[in-house]
C-alpha cells in the first residue's frame, strides 16, 4: 500500500498508534490509517476504497498547544478513540489496531511545499461532508491567548457631537393696554418712515440687538413702552404697518448694535 493522493473523507481502520512529540516537542497522537471507503460528496455515497493502493496515511495529532491548552484533537482523541484524557502513558498503551474511525484528508501548505495531511478524525458513523468545525471554549480561550497582541479591536465611532440647539428667540411682548392718549406727534424729520408687520419689527429688533450689552428683558422693556408711547390704548390688529415701523425704530435706536 502507499500514501493516499486525493483529497477528502475517508473511513477506515486505525492500524498502529504511538504517542510522542512534535518538532516543538509538544505531545502528539501518531496514527497509521487505512482508508477503505471514500465519501462522493456529489452522489452522498460511500465508495469502495479498499483495491486502491493509495489507501495509507499517517495523521499526527498535537494534543497540547504552546500555552498549555488542550487542543482540538485532544477532545477528538476522547470522543473517538476512548481515550480519558488523564495519562499520555495510558494513551500509549490503548490498543487502537482496527477502530474503525472516519478522517478528512486536505492539502495543507508549509514553507512553500504543499502536502495531503489529516484534517481531524471523528466517529466512524459521523455525517461526512465539509462540515464547519468549530474550536470548543478552551480553544477560543488559547486563540485569544495566542494572538492577543495582534486583537487590538477598532474604538468605536464616537456619535458626532450634537449641534448646540439654538436658544429660543423671545416672542414679542403683550402690547399693553393703556388709557388713549393723543397720538404721539413723532416727527418725520427726525424718524425715518417706512411700513412693516409686528412680526418684521420684532424680527428686526432681535437680529440686531446688541447681545453684549442688551438681555432680552432690557428689549421687551425697551418694546413695551414704544408701542405705549407710540399706539397708546391699540390692539395689535389696529396698529398700521406705518406705526410698526416706527415702534421698530425707536426700540432699534435704544438696542441695536449702532
Amino acid at each position: 500500500m502507499s500514501l493516499i493522493t486525493q483529497e477528502g473523507t475517508y473511513k477506515g481502520n486505525v492500524l498502529e498508534s504511538a504517542v510522542g512529540v512534535s518538532k516543538n516537542e509538544f505531545p502528539q497522537l501518531i496514527l497509521s490509517l487505512r482508508g477503505t471507503e471514500l465519501w462522493d460528496e456529489e452522489t452522498e455515497t460511500w465508495v469502495d476504497w479498499s483495491a486502491v493502493p493509495e489507501n495509507d496515511i499517517t495523521a499526527y495529532l498535537v494534543l497540547i498547544d504552546s500555552k498549555n491548552n488542550e487542543t482540538l484533537n485532544y477532545k477528538q482523541v476522547q470522543s473517538v478513540l476512548g481515550w480519558d484524557g488523564k495519562s499520555f502513558a495510558e494513551l500509549d498503551a490503548l490498543d487502537l489496531s482496527q477502530i474503525p474511525i472516519q478522517f478528512r484528508v486536505a492539502p495543507n501548505t508549509y514553507q512553500e511545499k504543499t502536502t495531503l495531511q489529516v484534517e481531524w478524525i471523528d466517529v466512524a458513523d459521523a455525517i461526512p461532508g465539509r462540515t464547519v468545525r468549530r474550536l470548543d471554549a478552551q480553544g477560543l480561550k488559547s486563540l485569544d491567548a495566542r494572538f492577543k497582541g495582534v486583537l487590538k479591536g477598532i474604538a468605536p465611532a464616537k456619535a458626532p457631537a450634537k449641534a448646540p440647539k439654538a436658544a429660543a428667540k423671545p416672542e414679542a411682548p403683550a402690547t399693553p393696554k393703556v388709557p388713549a392718549k393723543a397720538p404721539s406727534q413723532a416727527s418725520a424729520s427726525n424718524i425715518p418712515m417706512g411700513k412693516c408687520t409686528k412680526d418684521e419689527a420684532w424680527k428686526a429688533c432681535i437680529d440686531m440687538k446688541d447681545d453684549k450689552t442688551v438681555t432680552d428683558e432690557n428689549l421687551a422693556n425697551a418694546w413695551v413702552e414704544a408701542v405705549a408711547k407710540i399706539t397708546p390704548g391699540k390692539t395689535d390688529a389696529k396698529v398700521t404697518p406705518e406705526e410698526w415701523f416706527l415702534i421698530r425704530e425707536v426700540v432699534l435706536a435704544k438696542t441695536a448694535m449702532f
